[in-house]
């Protein structure tokens, strides 16, 4: 009895050591895998930490590569506009001084123009003068003409009375008679001669 009381305890001690080795083994089976899974759950949260700070590296890096971009394209337009604004200041100014160059040979021909004009004016009124009867030598007035195209005239006045009757109407009468009187063809200058006014001293001829 005692032998068989030995024999089941030593059975039991063996049965409780390879049931604790089981659970041993188990425990250790599953430690291992729990830190296996910590392991590939770290390793993929590191993989996706990685992978978020790359995208956000990435996206920042494509953020500042955008904004040199943009400055640079900004500086290349602002280069650009300035080089275009001086260009065309200087080419304003250019055409300003041929314009101004234009305008002052312009000038320069009316005058010319409207001078030779005038003495040709004056020259048929002179040619179209009869003398009155009685003193005229010394005698002048100033008379006031309205022309339209072509050089009709359409009235004439005495603005500046020469003491004479006789002699302001034979200046009004001469007048009238050249009509149409020799004007310029051009028509900006024509402007200045539709009312014109003349001193008529036909000593000065």
């Amino acid at each position: 009895r005692k032998a068989d009381k030995k024999r089941k305890l030593e059975e039991k001690r063996k049965a409780d050591k390879k049931r604790k080795l089981e659970e041993k083994r188990k425990a250790d089976k599953k430690r291992k895998l729990e830190e296996k899974r910590k392991l590939e759950e770290k390793r993929k949260a590191d993989k996706k930490r990685k992978l978020e700070e790359k995208r956000k590296a990435d996206k920042k890096r494509k953020l500042e590569e955008k904004r040199k971009a943009d400055k640079k394209r900004k500086l290349e337009e602002k280069r650009k506009a300035d080089k275009k604004r001086k260009a065309d200041a200087e080419h304003q100014i250019e055409l300003d001084r041929q314009a101004a160059e234009e305008d002052a040979a312009r000038e320069l021909r009316s005058k010319g123009i409207v001078k030779r004009h005038v003495a040709l004016i004056q020259q048929k009124i002179e040619q179209n003068w009869r003398q009155p009867l009685g003193r005229s030598k010394g005698l002048e007035c100033r008379i006031e003409i309205v022309l339209v195209a072509g050089g009709r005239v359409t009235s004439v006045h005495i603005i500046k009375s020469s003491g004479n009757l006789s002699f302001d109407r034979s200046v009004e009468n001469a007048v009238r008679r050249a009509s149409p009187l020799p004007v310029p063809t051009d028509s900006v200058i024509f402007k200045k001669f539709k009312v014109m006014r003349l001193l008529f001293d036909p000593g000065r001829f």
